[in-house]
């Protein structure tokens, strides 16, 4: 069967038989009316589990919102970074002033929304260690293949202008640096980022490697001591004590910055939102979760964390109210190609500045003109490498690992019932592309 005709299928799986396949509105059907006659079924008929298969869910709006904070975060990094900025403040301090000053509080958007995906992708069934392995090779190469390709950029630019550029790309380069960056291990050994904001990725791999780690733990002691819990359940508590303690003790010591310990209380804010959604976590615990976040702030106020959790409550108004809001089409582009744009903006944005020095010169219009083009230019990079890079990358790593698409269960028990999900749960706006959990 061809993975087109998949999506409209439902797999009929006998506990004492073999697997079936056939049309799904005939699965709704047998459904419904087994629903219907449940009393009627007659005894020692065979246990039935329906599962139907489909991409994991993408939400256009969530896309969106990670996009303008891509833009957002280009920027401030030009606010930061670049030598003509004093220029631009010049004549532009309303705009540059604040997104010097805040536009690094965007990075909870990311936290959150990185929380957020990575529950949504997460497996509901038990995992073994084989595909423990798998789970983390496949979220390494995602996030490396676009990387390394925009660090390859980045020395490039800099062996070929670093010499001559008013405001250093890096200082220097050395092995350490660059097998450390190959593992994302940079700011745990004390190198250093080569690329500005790359921190995030750092981050982002522990969480996910942290978070499947414990997940197989948790399979392996369910399966081997026969313990009648919830996986998905057990996990989001462990992670939101862990929270817990990071929003009152470990994200108060800027020295655990390296570390996923630090922005644990935000990314765990975004996974348990993401449950929520699946029901495998309440409304309360999430409202106890975010309540706990607040009251550390009681000792040791932080804006970030106010941040974080106006973004919790954006998720649910876009997989919400939101929902039918019709997306215009840039900030969909723009969503697409976040990722790539956090990383490649660096390089090509003190590229194109390097080149325009002498026009500029000391004209504030020209400075503003100039920062614009490097913006735009930084877009045009994002998107050549997505194109060149990242979709090509990530078609080969579902294919060398064998990653199918996720099956959500709709059946398992005795007798038919409708799916887990509840009749609130907000229908995904499309499901032609597996929502990432990537910026």
């Amino acid at each position: 069967m061809s993975t087109a005709d998949s999506s409209t299928y439902k797999v009929c799986k006998s506990l004492n038989g073999p697997i079936v396949l056939f049309p799904k509105s005939m699965a709704i059907q047998a459904l419904e009316l087994g629903e219907s006659n449940k009393e009627s079924t007659p005894a020692g008929c065979p246990r039935l589990a329906t599962e139907i298969i489909h991409p994991s869910p993408r939400y256009s709006s969530i896309d969106a919102v990670r996009g303008i904070a891509a833009c957002i975060i280009v920027l401030h990094h030009l606010t930061l970074y670049a030598p003509q900025s004093a220029l631009v403040d010049s004549v532009a301090s309303a705009i540059t002033v604040p997104l010097f000053n805040y536009g690094s509080y965007v990075v909870q958007f990311f936290l959150v929304i990185g929380g957020f995906t990575l529950a949504i992708n997460m497996p509901e069934t038990e995992i073994d260690w084989k595909r423990c392995v798998r789970s983390v090779l496949n979220r390494y190469l995602r996030l490396s293949i676009p990387y390394l390709a925009s660090l390859t950029v980045l020395i490039l630019v800099w062996l070929a202008f670093g010499h001559a550029m008013r405001q250093p790309l890096m200082e220097s380069l050395s092995l350490g640096q660059l097998v450390t960056h190959l593992f994302f291990l940079q700011d745990v050994f004390g190198y250093g980022n080569l690329s500005a904001g790359t921190w995030y990725l750092c981050i982002d791999i522990q969480y996910a490697v942290g978070c499947t780690v414990l997940w197989t733990a948790l399979s392996y002691g369910i399966m081997r001591f026969k313990v009648n819990v919830n996986l998905t359940t057990t996990g989001a508590w462990i992670l939101m004590l862990l929270g817990m303690v990071s929003a009152w003790y470990w994200n108060r010591n800027p020295n655990n910055e390296p570390y996923v310990c630090f922005f644990m209380g935000t990314l765990v804010l975004g996974s348990v939102v993401g449950w929520s959604i699946k029901d495998h976590v309440s409304k309360q615990a999430v409202a106890t979760y975010t309540a706990m976040l607040l009251a550390s702030l009681s000792i040791d106020f932080r804006p970030r964390l106010l941040v974080a959790i106006a973004t919790a409550a954006l998720i649910y108004l876009c997989i919400g109210r939101l929902s039918r809001v019709k997306i215009p089409k840039l900030l969909q582009w723009f969503g697409k190609v976040s990722y790539c744009l956090f990383l490649v903006h660096y390089s090509i944005c003190a590229l194109t500045l390097h080149l325009l020095d002498t026009w500029i010169g000391e004209s504030p219009l020209r400075a503003c003109v100039s920062m614009l083009l490097a913006f735009a230019n930084s877009a045009v990079a994002a998107w050549v490498l997505h194109l060149c890079v990242e979709l090509p990358s990530q078609k080969w790593v579902r294919q060398k690992l064998q990653l199918g698409p996720k099956r959500e269960t709709l059946v398992q028990s005795k007798d038919f019932s409708m799916p887990a999900r509840s009749s609130t749960s907000p229908t995904p706006e499309s499901s032609k592309q597996p929502f990432a959990g990537v910026l």
